[in-house]
């Protein structure tokens, strides 16, 4: 059923686990997932799967925020590196266009995405939240982080350089 973008509704999709990202063959989305579980309640016949489709900035936001909480004594260097996704009106009311997370608890984290009224929450343990913020990392910078100067290209071949993320920034 799709959301009715006149109507304020919240969808909590409760802890997640199992997070994934995969990046849309349009290249101006991305679909984040995964499966939750509710305590005391048993496992869903789907396993509680989810998924949602980000316009390209939000899946940027949301990147920008996980790096915030997860990496604090980096995230400035760190977000000053990349470049993100200029803001664009969505016409379709089930994809997310904004997106934030909240740390309410140690290690926890809730992911609030907006589709217009329509809202979904998702709350990730550490472990998840730095899974989450690797498979973005990788849809959204397949190349890796690129220095910002201001220095002229040159026409030379330029030897390969590592790509630059997570497992070079830890």
């Amino acid at each position: 059923m799709l959301p009715d973008e006149n109507t304020d509704s919240k969808e909590d999709l409760g802890l997640s686990r199992d997070v994934f990202v995969s990046s849309r063959p349009d290249g101006e989305s991305i679909v984040i997932g995964g499966a939750s579980f509710f305590e005391g309640s048993p496992p869903a016949s789907d396993g509680g799967k989810w998924a949602r489709v980000l316009s390209r900035r939000a899946a940027h936001l949301l990147w920008y925020r996980l790096t915030l909480f997860l990496f604090p004594e980096k995230a400035r260097h760190v977000t000053a590196l990349v470049s993100t996704a200029p803001l664009q009106l969505n016409a379709s009311p089930t994809v997310t266009t904004h997106v934030d997370v909240t740390q309410p608890e140690k290690d926890l984290y809730d992911v609030v995405g907006m589709m217009g009224k329509v809202s979904w929450t998702t709350r990730l343990s550490t472990l998840e939240a730095r899974r989450l913020w690797t498979s973005l990392d990788l849809a959204l910078y397949p190349d890796g982080w690129e220095e910002k100067d201001n220095k002229p290209e040159s026409t030379t071949p330029q030897k390969e350089k590592p790509r630059r993320s997570r497992q070079t920034f830890q």
